[in-house]
């Protein structure tokens, strides 16, 4: 793996806050960003419009983005990774199924540019999580297993 599994773990987690505290402040540079519009674009998505009503729905996604790193950053500073064995695969396939939802309903309320670009992103962020961290397993393995031998 290009970059170890608390390495990729604290990346994301800084992700999460930062743009939990982009929506609490500024939601329109989110919703007006190159790449959820070019994600919108690309999977025929319609986009999120700005309007006043979004507005607090927004800061209230950003609570929840900062909730959720929250989540992240607590086991992280334990170094609790039982957690993280067991959250990561399952985030994983809830942002697959998210994903595909989004994709193939384009009428649904959910649908829409920003909601498809964080669940893509997501998911993509959790592969490479659940990558990482099974390639860690295996070197670990391994190592337990040459000691062994050689004792």
């Amino acid at each position: 793996m290009l970059l170890p599994f608390r390495s990729v773990l604290l990346l994301y987690t800084v992700l999460l806050s930062s743009l939990a505290v982009m929506l609490l402040w500024k939601p329109e540079k989110i919703v007006d960003s190159g790449l959820v519009g070019l994600m919108g674009a690309a999977m025929e998505v319609d986009p999120l419009v700005m309007t006043k009503d979004a507005k607090p729905l927004l800061s209230f996604l950003g609570l929840v983005f900062m909730l959720l790193s929250l989540s992240y950053w607590v086991p992280l500073l334990q170094d609790n990774m039982s957690y993280f064995t067991a959250l990561v695969p399952i985030r994983a396939l809830f942002n697959f199924g998210l994903s595909s939802f989004i994709y193939l309903r384009k009428q649904s309320p959910l649908s829409n540019s920003l909601a498809f670009t964080f669940a893509f992103c997501d998911l993509i962020i959790h592969f490479w999580l659940f990558a990482s961290m099974n390639d860690e397993r295996n070197k670990l393995l391994k190592k337990k297993e040459n000691e062994e031998k050689a004792n």
